[in-house]
């Protein structure tokens, strides 16, 4: 993020939110501002969502990448006790 003040955070939120590729959208601590998991067919798909939509989003600084290679364990629920 090129601005850290709520109003900017909660912009870029709102309008990541609306781009049908991206699934989850959280603001963090620690390095990053924002994680966003986005789902798309392949890495052309990935890029044009990047190039086209999450790049021209408001307020945006920085975006960094990672993919996940190996799934070991995923967990869609918690045993709350």
């Amino acid at each position: 993020m090129k601005e850290h003040q709520q109003k900017a955070l909660f912009s870029f939120m709102n309008e990541a939110s609306k781009i049908s590729e991206v699934m989850e959208c959280y603001h963090m601590t620690g390095a990053f501002d924002i994680l966003l998991k986005v789902c798309v067919k392949d890495m052309e798909e990935y890029t044009a969502v990047i190039s086209n939509k999450l790049s021209n989003l408001p307020f945006v600084g920085t975006i960094q990448s990672v993919f996940v290679l190996t799934e070991a364990k995923r967990e869609l629920g918690y045993d709350i006790q």
